[in-house]
């Protein structure tokens, strides 16, 4: 069985292709809870200095420093996630061979968030962004030559 895994920030959409029936078939949905959060409510304190009382001895002067990036350690923990599910179902044999469909910044993230073994089961590295494409239009861009087979399966 082939999975086309299409991600984004935000979720991502586990397809099954069977080779028995020429269709895609959403197997699993994984969504990232913090990948719509403003960076605010990501930030527990700024970088800078500050000023804390110690009651009646004075005060202490202190730095805070400059933190990772809130986004880019939610992109990191996602790819996490991804790979563990992904590596959890090659032990269960659920899939053959797999299609990693993703923004580059995330696939470069999974792809080094994999394993070794994991990777020689990916046969296609995609850099594409297809979060917002409707489910008609995937079948017409993972399964090209048999979209008009799978058109109707959705």
């Amino acid at each position: 069985m082939h999975w086309y895994v299409v991600a984004s920030q935000k979720e991502v959409r586990i397809f099954v292709k069977t080779l028995k029936r020429q269709q895609l078939k959403i197997f699993k949905t994984l969504t990232n809870l913090l990948g719509g959060e403003k960076r605010r409510a990501l930030i527990r304190k700024q970088a800078g200095q500050g000023v804390k009382s110690i009651g009646h001895i004075g005060s202490i002067h202190y730095s805070v420093p400059k933190r990772h990036d809130p986004h880019e350690d939610a992109v990191i923990q996602f790819a996490r996630e991804i790979t563990q599910f992904l590596e959890k179902e090659k032990l269960k044999k659920s899939f053959e061979s797999l299609s990693i469909i993703a923004e580059p910044h995330l696939l470069g993230k999974i792809r080094t968030e994999m394993s070794d073994d994991l990777k020689t089961s990916v046969t296609h590295w995609i850099k594409k962004d297809l979060q917002k494409t409707p489910k008609n239009k995937l079948v017409g861009i993972l399964l090209p030559k048999e979209s008009q087979k799978t058109a109707s399966a959705w």
